[in-house]
């Protein structure tokens, strides 16, 4: 038996099998868990918000990283940009999300010796690790944590994470930029 569906180009008829019958099968099995998940998504993003909130930090939604974009201040009036993915990922059916912070944009691309000493650095680091953005030139640090933190555990991470950073931007840099 021929069926017609719609194709990209047109439609187009194609023979009816087992195949089909199977897909048509498991279509709302598998639509309804793409909603699910991207229900689960909203709900986790929504968890960030919430603590963001009850921690009272302002942020934003950066459009050019897809992320949650929190300033931290330091007491020597230095500020440091830290960004925290909207995009969760899950590992064995546990949700982690990436929270990280610019250290500093290079001219040129990363040169090996410090690449060597960065990833030697990354040896000490009891959370998180440097990390290299070779499209931007950008080093940073990144952190990849699970989305279920408390309150305490996500401001623990963000300092961390934005200190990190802003040592090494201090370090090679000398000024306050991000």
């Amino acid at each position: 038996m021929l069926v017609s569906v719609l194709g990209g180009a047109g439609i187009a008829n194609i023979e009816r099998s087992a195949e089909v019958h199977e897909l048509a099968i498991a279509m709302p099995w598998l639509l309804g868990h793409l909603a699910l998940t991207d229900k689960r998504n909203e709900i986790m993003k929504d968890n960030i918000v919430a603590l963001l909130d009850k921690l009272g930090y302002e942020y934003s939604v950066s459009s050019k990283y897809d992320s949650y974009e929190v300033n931290l201040y330091f007491d020597d009036n230095r500020k440091q940009g830290v960004y925290i993915r909207r995009k969760i990922e899950e590992v064995s059916g546990i949700a982690f999300r990436e929270i990280w912070s610019p250290a500093c944009y290079l001219p040129s691309k990363l040169s090996n010796a410090v690449a060597f000493r960065l990833l030697e650095n990354n040896n000490y680091r009891a959370i998180g690790a440097w990390a290299y953005n070779s499209a931007e030139h950008m080093v940073y640090f990144s952190c990849k944590v699970t989305n279920n933190m408390t309150e305490d555990e996500l401001d623990a991470i963000l300092v961390a994470v934005a200190s990190d950073a802003d040592r090494l931007e201090q370090k090679l840099m000398g000024q306050d930029v991000l």
